[in-house]
């Protein structure tokens, strides 16, 4: 009768016919060899550990164990997360842009205040706006 091989035996079955170098693959995953070597004796791989070394092996265990087609880090629930990702960073740099276009706007209408003002009057202007940052500004802050 054959034996079910845990899934540890699996993994360490598909890295070895792959001829990666264990020393590689337990660096990359930021774990010592021996840590390793306990992970293939294991039946209780996460989801987490299998997704990460297969990126470090460029291989999909979803293949071989179906029930993370589930799991976050597979399938479509880590494709909503990587949208939802983009997302993220669409609307970072909107607001990067709109920062821009404000900090532009400001140093045009600082540009025209001091323009208009002359020597006399600079110091009494420089402590207004610093009285209306005070008052108006970082109160928002």
């Amino acid at each position: 009768m054959l034996e079910k091989k845990i899934k540890g035996q699996v993994v360490e079955e598909i890295i070895r016919n792959g001829g990666y170098k264990l020393t590689l693959i337990a660096d990359r995953l930021h774990m010592s060899r021996a840590t390793l070597y306990k992970k293939f004796r294991s039946d209780n791989l996460t989801d987490l550990f299998l997704f990460n070394l297969g990126k470090v092996i460029r291989f999909d265990f979803s293949d071989v164990f179906p029930e993370l087609k589930n799991s976050v880090f597979y399938g479509t629930a880590s494709d909503k997360i990587r949208q939802s990702k983009h997302q993220k960073m669409q609307d970072l740099r909107d607001l990067q842009d709109k920062y821009s276009q404000i900090l532009e706007d400001y140093n045009k209408l600082l540009k025209f205040l001091v323009e208009l003002m002359d020597e006399n009057e600079y110091h009494s202007v420089k402590k207004e706006i610093g009285l209306f940052i005070k008052e108006h500004i970082k109160k928002k802050y």
